[in-house]
């Protein structure tokens, strides 16, 4: 048999990092369990991860709405240029709140 590989000082820190990510996970799923066995309610963990998505799309589907919205008010005449960029800020806004709900139902389903 192979004696194992001795480790390095960068493969034991990303070990720390991943015992303590578990750990971290397993207190979430603790407080969650407890507090749904007090009768609280069905409860849903959020990470940061999935806050810093949620936002970021939310951001940027609000953001490019708000474009849309103001070179339509704005341009009297649009050209083949602002219809361009009409029709892709309407895409992506569009694509931004489906991703928005799709995230929002997966995390309520669990």
């Amino acid at each position: 048999m192979s004696e194992p590989m001795p480790q390095t000082a960068g493969q034991s820190m990303a070990a720390s990092s991943v015992a303590t990510d578990i750990a971290a996970v397993a207190q979430q799923s603790a407080v969650a369990a407890e507090g749904a066995q007090s009768g609280d309610g069905v409860s849903v963990v959020v990470q940061s991860h999935f806050k810093l998505v949620f936002l970021t799309v939310a951001g940027l589907s609000v953001l490019l709405l708000a474009i849309q919205v103001t070179l339509a008010v704005m341009v009297k005449e649009p050209t083949d240029a602002v219809n361009n960029v009409l029709t892709l800020c309407d895409t992506i806004s569009k694509l931004g709140f489906g991703a928005i709900f799709g995230m929002i139902g997966t995390k309520a389903a669990g």
